[in-house]
């Protein structure tokens, strides 16, 4: 099972800090594209590194040799602490390739609680606007989505296709939606929250919606949901 708390910004090609005049839009998001939007945006790549490493070795007081960084390669880079790992990418809007996607996200978390801590809201900030569950084996969409039904309960809103191979929960008192595949568990909110209160959004989610049987495979973070109840 991977968890990420994932953040995402779209903008345009030509704002890239590296675009030139004589540069030119990429009008299809394949290979020749990604390298070329990897190239001029690497040293805005770098620079969040920079800020990032500090922030991180400051708030957390971590010494140089418990971080690794990644420098800008292909249009992405990554800053490795002892509890979890960064990583900023850049790349082609697949739908539209004059413009870029920015995903920020923290990932590989080793130490749930940190993501809670007040170190880690004083390196990101509302960096992060969802939580990304990778379950440790295929979700039965078909199955989640009847034992939900089952349950006839007002405070749960369902959305699917008639094939089963989406679904999307809302739950009243907990903001945000979650969109359920059988490879992923994503729950995002429309403003940018606090760490805190992503992660508390998505236990939510967890307990009112997990089978006790699959709590083994779907659930994150015994010891963070813990501190924070």
């Amino acid at each position: 099972m991977d968890v990420a708390l994932v953040g995402q910004r779209i903008e345009r090609v030509r704002d890239l800090a590296g675009f030139r005049s004589s540069h030119r839009v990429p009008l299809e998001a394949n290979e020749y594209g990604e390298a070329f939007v990897g190239r001029i945006a690497a040293d805005q790549i770098d620079a969040d590194l920079d800020v990032v490493y500090t922030r991180l070795r400051t708030e957390f007081r971590l010494r140089r040799a418990e971080l690794s960084v990644s420098p800008p390669a292909e249009g992405c880079g990554s800053v490795s602490t002892p509890f979890f790992d960064y990583s900023v990418v850049v790349t082609l809007n697949p739908d539209d390739p004059s413009r870029v996607t920015w995903r920020r996200q923290v990932a590989e978390i080793r130490e749930p609680d940190q993501v809670l801590s007040e170190p880690f809201a004083a390196v990101f900030g509302s960096t992060f606007q969802a939580v990304e569950l990778t379950p440790a084996g295929p979700v039965d969409l078909g199955a989640f989505i009847d034992r939900l039904e089952a349950l006839q309960s007002e405070r749960i809103t369902l959305e699917y296709d008639k094939s089963a191979t989406w679904c999307r929960v809302r739950l009243d008192g907990i903001a945000g939606d979650l969109e359920v595949t059988a490879r992923s568990w994503l729950l995002q909110q429309s403003n940018s929250p606090s760490p805190v209160a992503l992660v508390q959004a998505f236990l939510e989610f967890q307990a009112a919606l997990i089978d006790p049987d699959d709590a083994g495979s779907l659930a994150f973070g015994a010891s963070a949901r813990a501190r924070l109840i």
